[in-house]
């Protein structure tokens, strides 16, 4: 079984920049401290580091073959949104 936490994104904001944070959308800084993380974009449920190669075999066999390359997504997260999760959720 492949460990997932859901999480709410706040998407009310617009990121400026290439460099954002894929739960509360806000812009970060050049060299700012960060975490990555894996989830599902249909689910948004976040992947524990622990099983994200298992995941990568596992979970788009469950889905239908025209979608399976985007069912898996990687991101960074600030450092605030990184301790709400929970700092085992991401690397």
């Amino acid at each position: 079984m492949i460990r997932t936490k859901y999480f709410d994104p706040d998407y009310r904001r617009d990121p400026k920049t290439l460099c954002w944070c894929h739960i509360c959308q806000r812009d970060m800084k050049e060299g700012q401290p960060h975490r990555t993380i894996r989830y599902e974009l249909d689910t948004m449920d976040a992947i524990h580091p622990g099983d994200w190669e298992r995941a990568a075999v596992e979970i788009p066999a469950r889905r239908s073959p025209h979608l399976a390359s985007y069912v898996i997504t990687e991101g960074r997260i600030g450092m605030d949104c990184a301790r709400r999760l929970g700092l085992e959720w991401s690397k």
